[in-house]
């Protein structure tokens, strides 16, 4: 496939590059630079639209990180009390 060049190399070629995960660290990578930005973004968001500080700064500080471990561990500990009866 002939495309535009970039550096000697087409335009599918360099986005296969940039896109696609080369190996485990890259993944690991790209998803801790995510769930910075994510955090980063939220924070800022939420200081810039309600004036939050500490840990209202959060995203969804209320909605889902407060309820995430005990969820988990319901989830997991459900299916593992109906399997022992």
């Amino acid at each position: 496939m002939s495309g535009v060049g970039l550096g000697g190399s087409s335009l599918c070629e360099f986005l296969c590059e940039v896109v696609f995960v080369r190996d485990v660290t890259d993944m690991y990578c790209r998803l801790l630079l995510a769930f910075a930005a994510y955090f980063g973004l939220g924070a800022y968001y939420n200081y810039s639209t309600y004036v939050a500080s500490g840990a209202d700064l959060i995203p969804y500080v209320s909605k889902f990180w407060l309820c995430f471990p005990s969820r988990i561990l319901h989830d997991l500990l459900l299916p593992l009390t109906f399997s022992l009866l």
